[in-house]
């Protein structure tokens, strides 16, 4: 086995700090984090699956794969009520869930523009927050107080509304329920979900790959120039398809006006259908690592962004630490 892996999540971590060449401003809602990175086991579950049917033993990388998931869901998840470790972290280091939603100056209230990061996060919630008092019996005049701050309407001064917004901290114990509740954590010590998930699914992937690269590569090689025949034979079939030539062709059997208008999109799409089967053949089931090597492009550079934005570095580290040291037991062990 190829050890090497173990130092890709160091590198990428000093890169973040020695070579800062990412910008500096990034969309926590953007499409790669909102449905990729945030469903990031999903797809490293998926992608992993499919490279050790193709190329590997599955007994003993299940073995590993249920070891991880299980840390995964110990460190990062509430589950049947339990608060996870890093959000017992948090708590037990003088952090919790803030509903900082108004701000008084000259006896009226206003949105707190430091209640969440932009105001898209305030306004969802905003949303949020209303729809969880339903849940935990909140007062009926805190959810109107919140549905006028949403309308952007001014409320007079009212020392209860902010007495009521502090007492909801109580009744969250985890990060995912305080999402679901509308609020933010403030506070403590945050290990960084981000940089502990990234670094499992890397570590996963490249542990895996080390097993079975050579294999892996070798079919890639013998299957690649075919493949590319294939797509250049269809590409012809495409350009190849005029409805003129085809009315002048002296086929005799069918009449003008289907060569010209109605042959020709059919000839196209079905060329178009035996090229997507075959570009989803050649890489999802022949040569699933194509897909692996792009996850690791993606979640190599969320993982540089997250070390040069977010988190302070001891919160990074423990995070980092959390996955790379359990994962460094579990592929010595098993």
């Amino acid at each position: 086995m190829n050890y090497t892996f173990f130092l890709l999540c160091p590198v990428l971590f000093v890169i973040g700090y020695v070579f800062p060449i990412i910008p500096m401003t990034v969309d926590k809602d953007g499409l790669l984090n909102v449905y990729f990175v945030k469903f990031g086991w999903f797809w490293t579950s998926v992608v992993s699956g499919l490279c050790i049917v193709r190329y590997s033993r599955i007994a003993n990388h299940w073995k590993r794969y249920i070891l991880l998931s299980l840390w995964w869901l110990v460190f990062t998840q509430e589950v049947f009520g339990l608060t996870p470790l890093m959000d017992l972290v948090f708590l037990k280091s003088g952090g919790y869930c803030s509903f900082d939603v108004l701000d008084q100056s000259d006896n009226v209230h206003h949105l707190n523009l430091k209640f969440h990061d932009n105001e898209y996060r305030r306004l969802r919630g905003l949303r949020r927050m209303i729809k969880w008092l339903d849940s935990v019996d909140g007062s009926d005049s805190l959810k109107n107080a919140l549905r006028s701050i949403i309308k952007d309407d001014k409320l007079d001064y009212n020392p209860g509304l902010i007495g009521e917004l502090s007492g909801l901290s109580r009744l969250v114990r985890s990060s995912s329920g305080c999402s679901r509740a509308g609020g933010h954590w403030v506070g403590g010590h945050d290990p960084s979900g981000h940089i502990f998930l990234i670094t499992l699914m890397l570590m996963l992937m490249f542990g895996e790959l080390s097993r079975y690269q050579e294999r892996a590569f070798r079919h890639l090689s013998r299957t690649y120039k075919r493949f590319f025949k294939r797509v250049g034979q269809f590409c012809i079939q495409l350009f190849d398809n005029g409805g003129l030539v085809n009315v002048l062709m002296q086929d005799g059997g069918s009449q003008w006006w289907y060569k010209l208008f109605v042959k020709p999109p059919l000839a196209c799409y079905k060329t178009l259908a035996s090229l997507a089967y075959l570009v989803v053949k050649f890489v999802i089931w022949e040569n699933p690592i194509l897909l692996l090597l792009t996850l690791t492009l993606m979640w190599s550079y969320s993982f540089v962004v997250t070390v040069m934005l977010f988190h302070t570095l001891p919160e990074q580290l423990s995070g980092f630490l959390a996955a790379y040291v359990v994962c460094i037991i579990v592929y010595q062990l098993v």
